[in-house]
C-alpha cells in the first residue's frame, strides 16, 4: 500500500476516528496550516468540500495477544482485578443479552430473540422463509436492519474512492482484497449517483480498466463480462444499487450465473424506506442476503448514508461493503501498523508525519461484530460495541460523557438501552448539577489536565472526577469525549495517571490543537496503554448539510479545476488590469478621467432606453453589457443631476446618464473579467488586431465556463486539456500585449500552476471571486423571472441588456441547440415586439428554472468551499473571554498586553528633491506606479545644504506643507504646476494649492514614504526636470537616469486586525484618538476600518490591499478621515446574527448575518495612519 500513501490526505476530511477516537475535520484543515503553506494545497483544500469530524472508537485490549489482528471479543482476555468498593456497591455479575431489556427498543437489541444470535461468522441468522414468515414484523424488520449493521469479516484499512459524502464509495484496501495494480477491473451498476467520479478516481490510483454495466434481468454480469471481454478474470469491485425489489432479481441471475464468485468486492447500496416497506418485503431483502453469504461474500463495513436518515434509528438506505472470502489473498494479510518511537516520531517529516497520523486513524485494529447507534443517528450520538458490552462486567455499569452541548440524547440512550448510570459533564451549559432522568446525572464541570476555574463552572483531571463521585476504583463500561480542544492535555494526564486502566471503551472527538507530532505520539500511547480502534466515521453534523457534492482539492479532478481557476480567475484578471493600466499609461489618461470621457456609452451598455444626452450624442454599439451592479462598479447615482435634466422630469422612467458621476474611489484593481474586458473591447481609445481582440473574447468566456463548473469544482482530464490549451494560448496573447517581461512572467506562473503544489489563499481567490461572480448573475436571472415586475419599476430599459449578457454567458457553457438558448433569443424578439406579457410567460417557463437551479448549485457550493478554507484561517476561533490585536505591518507598534495599536512609522530613508528650483509658469508631471504613498512638497533652500539624514520631512525644517499620493498596485498622475506665488498640484480630480515665496523658486521635495512602488518625473522644459543627487539611502534610480525612481527596500503598510473572529453574542469598544503630527506636517490622519466573513490570511494582508481586493467581499468597508478620528467605535453582533457598527460621530450601521456568515464569524482589520486604537472594553452578551 505504500505507492498509494500519497493519496492519503484526501481521508483526513473524509473519516472520523473514534479511539474509539474522534477526530474533528476542521483539525485537519488546521494542520495543513501548520504544515506549511508549502504543503500542496491538496492538503488546504483537497477534501471534499465540507468540514467533516473523524470519529474513532476504541476497545481495551488487556492481554498482549501474538500474531495479527484481528482482535476480537472471542480472543478478549476478560480483565478482572479485585476491587474494593465503596458501600459494596459493586458485584461481579457477567452480563448476556437477556440482560438488557430496553424500552422502546430503538435499536433491536431485545426485539430479536436470542436464537438468532450468535457469535459465529454469521453474528445475526436468517431463519428460513417459514421462520420467517411465522415471525411478527417488527421482528423480521428488525433482523434486516441489524444485519446489514453487522460486521461479518475483518479488513483493517477502508479506503475511501470519489466523493464525500456522496458521490462516492469505500474499498477494502487491505493487502488481501485490495485491487490488484497489474488487471484491475471494475464494474459500475449504480443508479443512485454520478459514479464517474468514483472510477475515474480508482484508475487513476490504480490503473483499473472502468466499465459501466447497468444490470439487469437481461443484462446480467455474466453477458457484461462477455461483452467487455473480461473473459476469467477477476471482478476488482462491483457497485451495485437497488431500490425496487424487482432488482432484487439481479442477485439471483449473478448467483445463478456463478458470475458472483468473480467479485473480489461487492459495494452494494439498498434504498428501501422502513416507513412503507411490509413484513413480505423484508423477507425478500432478508432473502438476497443469505444467498450472497452463501455464495462467500462477507459484510466488512457498512456505511450509514445520512442524506438517507429517516424519522427513527433505521435508514431509508445502506452502504453495505462485501468481500469474497474465496479470492482472498491468504500471503499478504493486513498486519497492525505499529507507530515508531517518540523520538523517531519527532525526527519525521511534516508531510509523512500528517500521512501517518490520519493513515493510523483510519485502520480498524479490533473487529467488533456488532455495533449499535447509541443517540442520534445524526450528530450527537455515538456507535458503541455491543460485543464489548455484552462481556464486560457490569452492576451498575458506569458510563462517563463530556460534553453535552444540551443534547442528552446518546447518554438517555445509553441508559435506556444497557441500563447504565450516566454520568455527564459539561461547564459551558451555564446550568448547575442537576438529574436528568432516573439514570443520568448532570454536572456543572468538564475534563482537563489541572483543577481550574472554567465558564459557570471548572474542569478537573479525571482522576479528581472520580474520586469526588466515588468511583476511582469502579471500571468504566464507556467514556465519551467531545471537548473543544481540552482532550488532548486531558488524555495525556489520564494516562499518566493510569485512569485509563479500568475503561472498556474510550470515545474521543480531536480537535486542532499542538503539533502533528504530539498528536501521533498520544496516538502510540492509547496503544501501548491497550486501547485499539474498532471504528470509525464522518462526523454528519459537518458534512450532512452539503446539498451537493464537494470535492476535496487532494482530489485529481479538483485540482485541475483549482489550478484552471487560479489561472482565469486570478492571473487572468490581473493582466486585463495590467492592459488597461499600459493603456491608460500610453494615453496619459487616470481611469477616471477614461470613463467620465465615455459616461454616456457605459450608462447605454446596461440601459437602452434614451437619456437627455441622446439627441446629441447617439450612444455606440456595444459588443459586450454590463449590468446595472457592474456599473455601478465605475459610477455612482448622485442625489441630483449636475444640472437641469428635462428628461428626468418627464420621462417615464425617472432616470438618466447625467444622474450618474464617476466614483471617487474607482480604480483598476477592483475591476473584475467582465468590466475590464468590455472597457478594453468597447471603447474608441484601444485599438487591438483581431487575433488580441479574440483573446480577450475567449478569457471573457472561458470565466463564463469557469463559474459554471463551480456546481461540482472538478474538471476531468480530457476537459481539462482543452480548456487549458485554450486558456493558456489566451493569456499568453493578452500578457504579450503589454511587454516582453508580461510574457515571460505569465509564462512562469502557467508553469508553476502546472507543476508546483496549490496554495490556500490562491484557492480562496478563486472561490470568492466565482461566489461573487456567480451572486450577479443569479440576480439579474431572478429578476428577469419578474420581469413584470421589473415592468412596474420603471426597470424596462435594462431587460435587453440582461437579455444580451444571459445569451453570451449561456453560449459559453451549453449547446447551440440548448432549449434556454433558443428561448433566450426568442425573449428579445417579443421584447422587440413590445410583448411584455408573452415576455414574462416565457421568463417563468421551466428551461428558465433550471438555469436559476443551476446557478443556486453553485452558490451553494462555493459557500461549502468558503466555509471549508475559512476553517484554516488564523483568525477562527471559538468565543473566549480575551482578544487582542495582531500586528500585519511594520508600521503597527502593538503594546505589551496587545490591547493598543498604535501607528509606529519607520523611517524609510526615501527623501529625493527636484535637481533645480521651479520656474513660473513650469508644468510638470509626476508618475506613481505600484503600491505605496509619497509625499510631496516643496522647500525654498538648495537641497544641497541639507545635511541630516535623509530619511523624512523632518529632515527640511522650512518645507510648509505636502501632499500624499496613494496608489494601491495601479498608476497614478500628478501633475504639478507654478503660477506666481502658487505651486498648484493635481491628483485624483483634486486640486491642492501651496504658497511659495515668489522672490524664491521653489524645490520639489518627494518623500516615498513606503511601499513597492516607483515614480517618473517628465517635463517639456527645454531643460527638462530631473531628480537630484541628493537622496535618502533607499531610494535608487533605474535604468540609470535621474527621471526614474524607486525603493530598494519595501517598508510594509500600517495594518493591523483583531485577534479572531467576532461571533454572535461578542462586542468590542474601541477608543480612536490621533498622533501628533511629527514630520509629514499637514497631511491629514485617518483610520480604515473592514469587517468581513472572508478567510483573511497573514499573507493575503500584504499581498493585496486588504481594503481594495475585487474579489473579497466586505460586509461593512469604512474610513473615517481627520475629523472622525477621535471617539469610540463599537462593534457587535447580537445573539440573533446582526452585525452592528456604531462610528465615531455616533452614526449605527447594521447588517443582517447569513447562517454561514454567523458559524464562521467576521474579521476586523484595520489600517492605520497617525491613529491608535485601543480595546477600552470587550463582552460577552447573554
Amino acid at each position: 500500500m505504500g505507492s498509494h500513501m500519497s493519496y492519503f490526505n484526501k481521508y483526513i476530511d473524509q473519516v472520523g476516528t473514534g479511539l474509539v477516537i474522534g477526530m474533528n475535520r476542521r483539525l485537519y484543515m488546521w494542520l495543513k496550516a501548520v504544515v506549511g503553506i508549502g504543503v500542496v494545497l491538496l492538503l488546504a483544500y483537497k477534501y471534499r468540500g465540507v468540514r467533516t469530524f473523524q470519529k474513532v472508537y476504541v476497545v481495551e485490549n488487556k492481554n498482549e495477544q501474538s500474531g495479527h489482528p484481528p482482535y476480537s471479543v472471542d480472543n478478549f482476555n476478560n480483565h478482572k482485578t479485585n476491587l474494593n468498593t465503596h458501600n459494596n456497591e459493586v458485584s461481579k455479575t457477567k452480563t448476556d443479552s437477556k440482560t438488557f431489556k430496553p424500552n422502546p427498543d430503538h435499536n433491536c437489541i431485545a426485539t430479536i430473540p436470542e436464537k438468532y444470535i450468535t457469535n459465529g461468522e454469521q453474528p445475526v441468522l436468517i431463519p428460513d422463509d417459514q421462520e420467517l414468515t411465522s415471525l411478527p414484523d417488527n421482528v423480521v424488520g428488525c433482523l434486516y436492519h441489524r444485519y446489514v449493521t453487522t460486521l461479518q469479516y475483518f479488513c483493517g484499512y477502508k479506503e475511501r474512492i470519489g466523493q464525500i459524502p456522496r458521490n462516492g464509495w469505500y474499498i477494502c484496501a487491505d493487502p488481501s482484497f485490495v485491487p490488484s495494480s497489474k488487471n484491475c477491473v471494475v464494474f459500475s451498476s449504480n443508479k443512485k449517483f454520478n459514479d464517474n467520479i468514483f472510477l475515474s478516481d480508482i484508475k487513476a490510483r490504480y490503473n483499473c480498466r472502468t466499465f459501466t454495466t447497468p444490470l439487469s434481468q437481461s443484462d446480467s454480469l455474466q453477458s457484461w463480462i462477455t461483452k467487455n471481454d473480461v473473459g476469467n478474470t477477476v471482478i476488482d469491485v462491483l457497485t451495485l444499487s437497488i431500490s425496487t425489489y424487482t432488482e432484487l432479481e439481479v442477485i439471483d441471475k449473478m448467483v445463478e450465473e456463478k458470475s458472483i464468485g468473480k467479485v473480489k468486492q461487492l459495494l452494494l447500496e439498498l434504498h428501501f424506506d422502513p416507513s412503507v416497506t411490509k413484513k413480505k418485503d423484508y423477507i425478500k431483502l432478508l432473502k438476497r442476503l443469505q444467498i450472497l453469504f452463501q455464495a462467500g461474500l462477507r459484510i466488512i463495513w457498512y456505511d450509514r448514508v445520512f442524506q438517507c436518515v429517516g424519522v427513527n434509528k433505521f435508514n431509508k438506505c445502506y452502504a453495505i461493503y462485501f468481500v469474497q472470502r474465496s479470492l482472498e489473498d491468504k500471503e499478504h494479510t493486513f498486519k497492525e501498523m505499529i507507530l515508531p518511537s517518540e523520538d523517531k516520531i519527532r525526527k519525521l517529516p511534516t508531510q509523512e508525519l500528517q500521512d501517518l497520523y490520519f493513515r493510523y486513524l483510519m485502520t480498524t485494529q479490533f473487529l467488533c461484530k456488532q455495533i449499535v447507534r447509541i443517540g442520534k443517528v445524526l450528530d450527537g450520538g455515538w456507535d458503541v460495541c455491543h460485543d464489548m458490552m455484552l462481556k464486560i462486567d457490569r452492576n451498575p455499569c458506569i458510563v462517563y460523557s463530556f460534553g453535552i452541548n444540551n443534547d442528552f440524547s446518546f447518554d438517555d440512550d445509553m441508559a435506556n438501552t444497557y441500563n447504565c448510570n450516566l454520568h455527564s459533564f459539561d461547564p459551558t451549559m451555564n446550568k448547575k448539577d442537576f438529574k436528568h432522568s432516573e439514570k443520568v446525572w448532570f454536572y456543572n464541570r468538564g475534563i482537563g489536565d489541572t483543577y481550574k476555574k472554567f465558564r459557570s463552572g471548572y474542569v478537573a483531571p479525571l482522576d479528581k472526577i472520580r474520586k469526588d463521585l466515588k468511583h476511582d476504583k469502579v471500571p468504566i463500561a464507556v467514556m465519551k469525549g467531545d471537548t473543544e480542544e481540552a482532550e488532548w492535555p486531558s488524555t495525556l494526564q489520564m494516562l499518566r495517571t493510569n485512569q485509563l486502566a479500568d475503561v472498556s471503551q474510550f470515545y474521543l472527538e480531536f480537535h486542532s490543537k499542538g503539533t502533528v507530532a504530539d498528536h501521533v505520539i498520544l496516538l502510540k500511547k492509547l496503544h501501548d496503554a491497550g486501547f485499539r480502534i474498532f471504528w470509525f466515521h464522518t462526523n454528519p453534523a459537518c458534512f450532512f448539510k452539503a446539498k451537493i457534492g464537494s470535492m476535496s482539492i487532494s482530489d485529481k479532478d479538483c485540482q485541475r479545476f483549482f489550478r484552471a481557476g487560479i489561472l482565469t480567475l486570478k492571473h487572468g484578471t490581473a493582466l486585463l488590469q495590467n492592459l488597461l493600466d499600459f493603456k491608460l499609461q500610453q494615453m496619459h489618461l487616470s481611469l477616471r478621467e477614461l470613463l467620465y470621457l465615455h459616461r454616456h456609452d457605459l450608462f447605454h451598455s446596461w440601459y437602452k432606453n434614451g437619456c437627455c444626452t441622446c439627441p446629441t450624442a447617439k450612444p455606440s454599439y456595444f459588443s459586450g453589457h454590463l449590468i446595472k451592479s457592474q456599473y455601478e462598479d465605475l459610477f455612482e447615482l448622485t442625489k441630483t443631476p449636475n444640472r437641469v435634466c428635462q428628461h428626468v422630469k418627464t420621462s417615464l422612467h425617472g432616470i438618466c446618464s447625467c444622474r450618474y458621476e464617476v466614483r471617487k474611489d474607482v480604480h483598476t484593481r477592483s475591476l473584475d473579467i467582465p468590466v475590464s474586458s468590455t472597457l478594453l473591447l468597447n471603447l474608441d481609445d484601444f485599438r487591438y488586431d483581431d487575433a488580441s481582440i479574440e483573446a480577450i473574447w475567449e478569457l471573457r468566456r472561458l470565466r463564463n465556463e469557469i463559474i459554471d463548473l463551480g456546481s461540482e469544482m472538478c474538471l476531468i482530464e480530457e476537459k481539462f486539456q482543452l480548456f487549458w490549451n485554450r486558456l493558456v494560448s489566451s493569456v499568453g496573447s493578452i500578457a504579450a500585449l503589454i511587454s516582453a517581461d508580461s510574457h515571460d512572467q505569465t509564462t512562469e506562473q502557467i508553469r508553476s500552476l502546472r507543476d508546483d503544489p496549490l496554495h490556500l489563499y490562491s484557492a480562496m481567490t478563486v472561490v470568492r471571486t466565482i461566489s461573487h461572480g456567480n451572486q450577479r448573475e443569479l440576480s439579474f436571472l431572478q429578476d428577469l423571472q419578474d420581469v413584470m415586475g421589473m415592468q412596474s419599476n420603471k426597470r424596462q430599459g435594462e431587460v435587453l441588456a440582461m437579455l444580451e449578457l444571459g445569451l453570451e454567458l449561456f453560449s459559453s457553457t451549453l449547446s447551440q441547440s440548448n432549449l434556454a438558448l433558443k428561448e433566450l433569443q426568442n425573449c428579445k424578439f417579443l421584447l422587440y415586439g413590445g410583448n411584455f406579457t408573452g415576455l414574462a410567460k416565457n421568463l417563468s417557463s421551466p428551461w428558465m428554472k433550471k438555469l436559476l437551479k443551476a446557478r443556486l448549485q453553485v452558490h451553494e457550493q462555493t459557500e461549502i468551499w468558503r466555509e471549508m478554507l475559512w476553517s484554516s484561517d488564523p483568525l477562527k476561533s471559538k468565543v473566549s473571554q480575551t482578544l487582542s490585536f495582531k500586528s500585519c505591518g511594520e508600521n503597527v507598534k502593538l503594546s505589551n498586553d496587545r490591547r493598543c495599536a498604535a501607528w509606529n512609522f519607520i523611517e524609510s530613508d526615501g527623501v529625493t528633491f527636484s535637481n533645480r528650483p521651479m520656474d513660473h509658469l513650469e508644468h510638470v508631471t509626476l508618475d506613481v506606479t505600484g503600491s505605496g504613498e509619497v509625499a510631496i512638497g516643496a522647500i525654498e533652500s538648495d537641497p544641497v545644504v541639507q545635511s541630516r539624514r535623509l530619511s523624512s520631512f523632518s529632515t527640511c525644517p522650512d518645507l510648509k506643507t505636502a501632499v500624499i499620493v496613494k496608489t494601491y498596485d495601479s498608476s497614478c498622475q500628478v501633475k504639478i504646476s507654478r503660477d506666481s506665488d502658487l505651486l498648484i498640484v493635481f491628483c485624483d480630480d483634486q486640486r491642492y494649492v501651496m504658497e511659495v515665496d515668489q522672490k524664491k523658486k521653489p524645490w520639489l521635495v518627494f518623500n516615498l514614504r513606503f511601499g513597492d512602488l516607483q515614480i517618473e518625473l517628465e517635463s517639456e522644459a527645454h531643460f527638462p526636470m530631473k531628480f537630484h543627487e541628493t537622496m535618502g539611502t533607499n531610494v535608487q534610480s533605474v535604468g540609470g537616469t535621474k527621471r526614474l525612481l524607486r525603493l530598494k527596500h519595501v517598508n510594509l503598510r500600517s495594518t493591523c486586525r483583531l485577534s479572531r473572529r467576532l461571533r454572535n453574542g461578542e462586542e468590542v469598544l474601541l477608543n480612536v484618538c490621533q498622533e501628533k503630527p511629527v514630520d509629514v506636517r499637514t497631511i491629514p490622519c485617518y483610520l480604515s476600518l473592514g469587517i468581513s466573513a472572508d478567510g483573511l490570511q497573514n499573507g493575503s494582508l500584504h499581498e493585496d490591499q486588504p481594503f481594495i481586493s475585487a474579489s473579497r467581499s466586505w460586509l461593512f468597508r469604512k474610513r473615517y478621515d481627520q475629523s472622525l478620528c477621535s471617539g469610540k467605535v463599537r462593534i457587535s453582533v447580537t445573539r440573533r446574527g446582526v452585525l452592528k457598527l456604531v462610528c465615531p460621530q455616533g452614526m449605527t450601521e447594521t447588517v443582517q448575518l447569513s447562517n454561514t456568515e454567523q458559524k464562521m464569524g467576521v474579521a476586523v482589520v484595520f489600517e492605520l495612519f497617525r491613529t491608535e486604537l485601543d480595546i477600552v472594553s470587550y463582552k460577552i452578551r447573554g
